[in-house]
């Protein structure tokens, strides 16, 4: 059965983001839906979730990027197909998640002709496999490990080029798998398919919690919606560390040299002096290096950034 349809509300001023999923062998619910939501509202994207068809067919216009991670059949009505690519012309951001990289509908060649630029009929056992960087600058790959281990289904994606449906879109792979173990060759794990308005993200990658939960998959979902939607990473530049305060250079003792920096203080003072009658005797036995803090005033001391002078106490 579906969930319930919740009603389509955006926050204001922030990237409008519908995940649209639904179907078998995976809790939708709650990974790609509770999670992922969770992950793109902490990003600063305002996100729904449906796996209503009609929902998605009709609301998917007033989102910024599509997630879809898809697979339930029957999705493929008219409706969804004609509101899906439209997005795509619109110049909207599309992420292919998981479950919608496969090929889930034989009667609809052009999603992964035009939107997935190929797709997987087929994965390893679930198990422990390598994700590499093939591209470690593009800015969807900003902050993941540049190789990760994650527990998940090796999709093999594109693994037999002759079955790819006619005019499938080229694919820029910015991560790959290490060797499946019925291919024994790497596959496409993370990548950009090329539409000539779209910006269109692939991620074979998403099976259960273990991977939501990865660190590297929490920094790839986000990447991969900020940059289909067109917001560069990042937002805003990072802001610069407080500055510190350096040594102001003064003469040396006995000297007239320039640049040489004041012996350190022995004690530590507050930024308004104290009463120099309250001050404990450690003035008396301030080491000799310190006492031509003042010249000028002998058995004074001046301190640094400041016009205050302290008289020393005499010794008992």
């Amino acid at each position: 059965p579906l969930p319930e349809t919740r009603p389509v509300r955006w926050e204001a001023g922030k990237t409008r983001v519908m995940l649209i999923g639904g179907g078998s062998s995976h809790d939708f619910a709650a990974y790609f839906d509770a999670m992922d939501r969770a992950i793109l509202q902490e990003a600063g994207f305002t996100v729904h979730y449906t796996e209503d068809r009609d929902q998605a067919a009709t609301e998917l216009a007033g989102a910024d990027v599509a997630v879809v991670s898809v697979n339930r059949k029957h999705f493929d009505t008219p409706e969804y197909r004609a509101a899906l690519m439209a997005f795509a012309q619109a110049g909207k951001g599309i992420v292919l998640l998981h479950a919608g990289t496969w090929f889930a509908y034989p009667q609809w060649p052009e999603l992964n002709a035009v939107l997935v630029g190929g797709g997987s009929r087929g994965h390893d056992r679930l198990g422990p496999f390598t994700v590499r960087h093939v591209q470690p600058q593009h800015p969807v790959m900003r902050g993941v490990p540049e190789r990760f281990e994650v527990v998940d289904e090796l999709y093999y994606v594109n693994a037999e080029p002759a079955r790819l449906p006619p005019g499938t879109a080229p694919i820029e792979i910015l991560a790959e798998t290490s060797p499946s173990q019925k291919y024994g060759t790497p596959h496409p794990s993370v990548w950009v398919t090329r539409h000539p308005q779209a910006r269109v993200v692939g991620i074979a990658l998403g099976h259960d919690q273990r991977t939501h939960d990865h660190p590297a998959f929490r920094a790839l979902l986000p990447n991969a919606v900020r940059w289909t939607a067109g917001r560069e990473w990042p937002l805003r530049p990072a802001a610069a560390p407080p500055s510190r305060a350096r040594p102001q250079p003064v003469p040396a003792s006995g000297s007239s040299r320039r640049g040489a920096v004041r012996p350190p203080i022995p004690f530590r003072l507050h930024p308004d002096p104290p009463d120099p009658a309250r001050l404990p005797p450690l003035l008396a036995s301030t080491p000799p290096h310190s006492r031509h803090a003042d010249r000028r005033h002998p058995g004074h001391l001046r301190f640094q950034g400041s016009r205050t002078r302290l008289r020393r106490r005499p010794s008992a």
